[in-house]
């Protein structure tokens, strides 16, 4: 029985992104199907020039039956579109850039704020609702931002389904999890973050919990990973805790490699990894490293978001209200003077990423997101 031909498109400054990485290794997995790609390589602009080529050619001398444009697909949709016509074509919209643009201020930091009412959000309202009303298909993380696609533009929920993001199972997996032991006593009780300081993260409301925890008697220390964006840092650090960061606090810095990120991982008693920002994007979003944390089998802090994905606190992971650092500090304090829960928390975190996190259990979603789009 001859297979269905898959096209993979990207063009995206990290063409091995997580997103692409877990979507990539699911389509893999399934028997009726083979998978080719145009995915750049290079990181520069050049990049759109070199995935518009490798498309052209593999379009001549392949000829796939479905193509699959990644994110970032507003980069590139249009060009990819015409070369595609005639076949199902499904887009990832990863990322909704009309609402984070102009209502999560993406480009704050850069001193660009958009007004709604604006020229460039109008512009980016067309644009987006255009792009999504001539793929073919959708896709995106969560149900939730599969509600406001719907709403906002709308498109018809019939014509996009939610695939969770999940991470690279060559590395997070149960092999590489080291056990979770109780620390001895005499030994500080580590936490590790890494991420982002996009309000959505929430780096702030960590930073002000771990001041409230720093006035009690707790022997706690904080390792935290934020890359690239020093100055912001040094900002956040200085209105939360003054003139000098406490000597528990550690911000390491960008960590390059998932081996270096899982060592952390692994000698941490407890990970957070939110959304803690309380944004309107925070609210619908579980963030990659999440399903990281859960597939290692880590007790996890995740911030709270109004659909039902199997999060039970204190059970299968750390559920927090986003945006309340004094509740942040009473889940991390309750972490530490309960130890013995830990263990249990982190291998139910692994049971519920196999239940519904994993690359089996995405490809399961893929394989009917492709039926549909050739069935459109």
């Amino acid at each position: 029985m001859k297979k269905t031909k898959i096209c993979y498109v990207l063009s995206h400054s990290r063409p091995n992104y997580i997103r692409t990485q877990v979507l990539v290794d699911a389509m893999k997995l399934l028997d009726d199907y083979e998978l080719v790609e145009a995915r750049n390589k290079s990181k520069s602009i050049f990049r759109y020039i070199e995935t518009i080529l490798k498309l052209i050619w593999i379009r001549i001398t392949e000829n796939p039956d479905i193509y699959f444009l990644g994110f970032r697909a507003q980069d590139i949709y249009f060009p990819v579109r015409i070369l595609t016509l005639g076949k199902p074509l499904i887009v990832d919209e990863f990322v909704v850039a009309y609402d984070s643009i102009i209502f999560e201020g993406k480009f704050e930091r850069l001193g660009l704020r958009f007004r709604e009412n604006g020229i460039v959000a109008k512009i980016l309202y067309f644009y987006e609702k255009l792009m999504l009303k001539t793929a073919d298909f959708l896709i995106t993380d969560t149900h939730l931002h599969k509600q406001l696609i719907t709403e906002l533009f709308p498109v018809e929920a019939g014509k996009i389904q939610a695939v969770p993001v999940g991470t690279n199972e060559r590395y997070f997996n149960k092999e590489n999890a080291a056990e979770i032991t109780e620390r001895n006593k005499k030994d500080p009780f580590k936490v590790f973050y890494y991420g982002d300081i996009m309000k959505l993260h929430g780096f702030d409301i960590l930073l002000k919990a771990i001041k409230i925890l720093n006035e009690r008697d707790l022997s706690i220390e904080y390792k935290l990973g934020i890359g690239n964006k020093q100055k912001y840092v040094a900002k956040m650090e200085e209105t939360v805790f003054g003139d000098e960061t406490p000597d528990n606090v550690s911000i390491i810095g960008w960590i390059d490699g998932y081996d270096r990120i899982i060592d952390h991982m692994n000698t941490a008693n407890l990970c957070v990894s939110g959304p803690l920002g309380a944004t309107n994007q925070a609210r619908r979003v579980i963030h990659g490293k999440t399903y990281q944390y859960l597939a290692l089998g880590r007790p996890t802090v995740i911030g709270k978001i109004p659909y039902d994905y199997g999060f039970i606190n204190k059970k299968n992971c750390l559920y927090v209200e986003q945006g309340d650092p004094e509740a942040l500090a009473e889940l991390i304090s309750w972490s530490y003077k309960h130890p013995h829960r830990l263990k249990k928390i982190g291998r139910n975190a692994r049971l519920l990423y196999e239940e519904r996190f994993s690359n089996k259990v995405i490809s399961e979603i893929l394989a009917k997101v492709l039926e549909s789009a050739v069935n459109e």
